[in-house]
């Protein structure tokens, strides 16, 4: 049926984006989201909303799958696996005020320790971006613990990646968590988020990470205001 053929093929089209599969996918992605639209049910017209965030986010589009992320929101309660992309996206492109909204976003979502894992992830990317490092390395210490107690390896590298992009624990904290990750990703074909990976750590002689010289340069402005 319809429906049946509509969730397989977003799905698919999902898997084919994460794995660097690119031709052919905003076709594709436009052809779903006509026969999404012939749904008055929500839950079908959410579907198509996957693939292109994904696209968005692994294009490094970040300011698009935000706004993206935003617009599927208003659908309600079947969008709401949408906040997770969207904060990503917020949280690898240091904007912390994008981030917060989506997680205001999650709350809605169905009570679980999944849901506790995802908020927690979430959690921690603001703290880093809000230059709290010692909050953010609790709550990645325990989103950690989570995903890896859930048995959910592709969220637990996705979490770590999101440490490697906001310079967030110690240097062998972040190597591992990094070999870690990239181990994962080699072994389902994930190519888009390994180069995601080596930007991330390349850009770490500089800096800490990117949210960590964020981090830096407001810490930096606030010591420079003269007291009243």
């Amino acid at each position: 049926e319809v429906r049946e053929r509509l969730w397989f093929e977003t799905l698919a089209l999902v898997f084919r984006v994460l794995r660097g599969e690119a031709e052919g996918a905003r076709a594709d992605g436009e052809r779903l989201a006509g026969i999404a639209a012939g749904f008055d049910d929500l839950q079908y017209r959410v579907g198509p909303y996957l693939p292109r965030l994904f696209e968005l986010v692994v294009a490094g589009q970040l300011t698009d799958a935000i706004r993206l992320a935003d617009e599927g929101l208003k659908l309600g309660d079947f969008a709401v696996e949408l906040a997770p992309i969207g904060a990503r996206a917020a949280i690898w492109g240091g904007d912390a005020a994008a981030a917060s909204r989506m997680l205001d976003g999650y709350k809605i979502a169905r009570p679980g320790r999944r849901t506790d894992a995802v908020r927690g992830t979430m959690e921690a990317g603001i703290a880093m971006l809000e230059g709290r490092p010692s909050d953010a390395r609790r709550l990645y210490a325990d989103a950690l613990g989570r995903w890896q107690d859930l048995g959910l390896p592709t969220w637990l590298a996705l979490c770590q990646l999101d440490i490697i992009e906001t310079g967030a624990l110690e240097p062998a904290e972040r190597r591992r968590a990094a070999d870690e990750a990239r181990g994962f990703f080699e072994r389902v074909g994930a190519r888009p988020f390994i180069e995601q990976l080596d930007a991330a750590l390349a850009r770490e002689p500089a800096a800490t990470g990117s949210a960590g010289a964020r981090t830096a340069v407001v810490e930096s402005a606030v010591e420079s205001v003269p007291s009243t």
